[in-house]
């Protein structure tokens, strides 16, 4: 999302990286205190999720451009039509693969969604005002990067801890929102360039 929106991607993937990082530590610990000791969460199935989500998309995006450079960057005007795609895909695969859930939230889904639309909203917010001196690039890419938290961990998370299927509920909603409001941002700044 932050190459479509026209900041600094570098910034943005390390960014990214840190946090994955960061939430091997700070995710198990926010759970168990939020839900007692009596939840253990395997760090082994966030790990495994990270790699999957975000490591091997950007090793093989990497290493495709550093060893195939003419090639693949003679499609650069034309990825950022398949990144939307994906977005597309991905929020239709993320609310087809939990109809299940989603249908039998019932009248949890709107307080749920609320806090998904303001938890994220807040983050672009906090993201925007924290990278309010930086050039223009590095402040999409913060602005972004503080935004986009990954759901996929929280659905981990879920999975890890053996909790009811309804427990992934917020992950799901976040998931739906986030996928979505980081498109609608990236085409936003897209076009202030």
């Amino acid at each position: 999302m932050t190459e479509l929106a026209g900041g600094e991607t570098a910034l943005s993937t390390a960014v990214l990286v840190l946090t994955g990082l960061a939430s091997l530590g700070y995710v198990p610990g926010v759970v168990t205190l939020a839900a007692g000791a009596s939840v253990d969460v395997a760090a082994s199935v966030i790990v495994v999720q990270l790699l999957v989500a975000v490591v091997a998309p950007m090793a093989l995006a990497v290493g495709a451009r550093t060893r195939f450079p003419g090639p693949v960057s003679r499609y650069d005007a034309v990825y950022p039509s398949i990144s939307a795609v994906m977005v597309v895909l991905i929020i239709s695969g993320v609310t087809a693969a939990n109809a299940g859930v989603i249908r039998s939230a019932g009248a949890a889904l709107l307080p749920v969604g609320l806090g998904a639309v303001t938890v994220n909203g807040v983050g672009y917010l906090l993201g925007w005002i924290g990278g309010a001196r930086r050039a223009r690039p590095e402040r999409i890419a913060v602005t972004l990067s503080v935004g986009t938290r990954d759901f996929a961990v929280a659905a981990a998370l879920i999975v890890a801890a053996g909790l009811p299927t309804i427990a992934s509920l917020p992950a799901v909603t976040f998931g739906v929102v986030e996928m979505a409001t980081s498109a609608g941002l990236a085409r936003y700044f897209a076009r202030d360039r």
